[in-house]
């Protein structure tokens, strides 16, 4: 087969007309689920999950291609991005400029973006963005991916990572080879300046086929997790994920805080499952009883049993409706592992409670709202909590049965640290040191929590805000 050596420009690109098909996206798995199919990035989070989506018409191509290699070399494709989010396009896009503005700063607007496309695709003209675009690899029967002389998106050298490279070994070299060729096979298009990314209906397609215009043009895209207020504070964002559990939790997890950047934290919730796993695998009360909307707005039940990160035992949740985006939320964990410690500390007495999922110390005193984060900081170095899944201060005053708290949790794992302007797990902290039952944010609403034994219970308001 005769192949088109060039490795296309913006120019060569910006000629074509954008094609208007309202074919939809689909699964790039969903003709032949035995294509692996896994991000190796997560900036789609926030948007789809983990599905990894394209244009039906390429989902059956690349099924085609599948089936060939498997029948023929015993290989398997594996797809590590599909469609991208417009608003994503631009990020990368807008970054890459403005970085090669400083270098270059004698470049005309044009010729800048020319030379930003060459690293990241101007969007008007990028293939991901309209969900024609793939990135691709190879795999054996063990699922191991093959050696193709370089990583997916490993842009160290550029040299190494065109299609036709002299720098690589003859193996490498031949699977390349056979990729390009199945692929060309079934109709895509090259970009012979990264060997993993081929493309069909987009414009890059139809200028390597010197056709007038393109199938597919761009698709916008919203994000989709659900953002929680719980007792009128603490912005959560939680997204549903279909299918099995990932091994991409912190990742994926950091995509969410990146793309919801109000938020307090974030988490995931594996529908299939029950199960809601926090970004930095800790303990979130809040994020709990945010978990328990969701669930029960998927059931016709209205109480939902589910399971959470950094808490062992089961968590059973009853929800009352109090407007349309407004809950009443009672949640009760079930056989909490919970220690608490007194020690003497400066000069000054602290309650640490251990909850597995997360550690609270609780300070008996004025917020110090100068200085919480270094603290906090200091008291997670001197009382060696490093190990801890999240550690919270608690600074907490007392009158007769009401106790109003102010906390600030830094989670390991994704290394936040907030001022929270509520706080589910803490309030569960202060109840169990103080003895009472309503712990007051600092939103000025109520957290209330009822402990029996290892049955710890907490009521709150939970809104959904977007």
């Amino acid at each position: 087969m005769k192949i088109n050596n060039t490795i296309l420009t913006y120019d060569d690109v910006k000629r074509v007309e954008a094609g208007d098909s309202k074919e939809q996206l689909a699964d790039v798995r969903s003709y032949d689920d035995s294509i692996a199919a896994s991000y190796e990035k997560f900036d789609m989070v926030p948007y789809v999950g983990f599905e990894i989506l394209v244009r039906a018409t390429v989902a059956k191509k690349l099924a085609a291609v599948n089936r060939l290699l498997k029948a023929k070399y015993n290989l398997t494709l594996k797809v590590v991005y599909g469609y991208r989010a417009l608003e994503v396009q631009l990020k990368y896009f807008n970054k890459r400029q403005a970085e090669l503005r400083c270098t270059y700063p004698e470049l005309s607007s044009e010729k800048l973006a020319a030379l930003t496309h060459d690293f990241v695709a101007v969007p008007e003209v990028a293939g991901h963005v309209t969900g024609g675009a793939v990135d691709i690899t190879l795999v054996d029967s063990n699922g191991v991916a093959c050696d193709m002389g370089t990583k997916i998106a490993d842009f160290a050298d550029e040299n190494r990572i065109r299609t036709f490279a002299t720098e690589i070994t003859a193996n490498q070299r031949r699977l390349r080879r056979l990729l390009l060729d199945e692929m060309l096979s079934a109709g895509f298009a090259p970009f012979l300046g990264e060997w993993w990314h081929f493309s069909y209906g987009d414009k890059e397609w139809a200028a390597y086929y010197e056709k007038p215009s393109a199938l597919y043009g761009p698709i916008v895209m919203k994000k989709t997790a659900t953002v929680f207020k719980i007792a009128s504070g603490n912005e959560t964002a939680i997204q549903i994920i279909k299918g099995e559990r990932a091994q991409a939790d912190e990742q994926a997890g950091k995509a969410l805080l990146h793309a919801y950047p109000t938020t307090e934290q974030a988490g995931l919730l594996y529908i299939d499952c029950n199960r809601l796993e926090m970004a930095g695998g800790e303990f979130c009360g809040n994020a709990s009883a945010a978990a328990a909307v969701l669930l029960t707005n998927k059931s016709t039940e209205p109480t939902v049993r589910y399971s959470v990160s950094g808490f062992e035992g089961s968590v059973v949740a009853k929800i009352v409706s109090v407007d349309s985006d407004k809950y009443r939320v009672r949640t009760s964990f079930n056989t909490m592992n919970y220690k608490i410690e007194k020690i003497e500390y400066e000069g000054r007495q602290l309650s640490i409670v251990d909850m597995k999922g997360i550690t609270h110390i609780l300070i008996k005193s004025t917020f110090p709202a100068t200085n919480y984060e270094a603290t906090l900081r200091k008291l997670v170095d001197r009382l060696n909590l490093q190990a801890c899944e999240a550690v919270g201060v608690i600074w907490y005053k007392q009158q007769s049965e009401k106790v109003k708290i102010n906390p600030v949790v830094w989670v390991k794992k994704v290394d936040t640290l907030y001022y929270e302007s509520a706080c589910g797990s803490g309030a569960i902290a202060a109840s169990l040191v103080t003895g009472s039952r309503k712990i007051f944010q600092p939103t000025g609403e109520c957290i209330s929590v009822y402990v029996d034994g290892d049955k710890v219970t907490t009521e709150c308001d939970v809104t959904i805000i977007d």
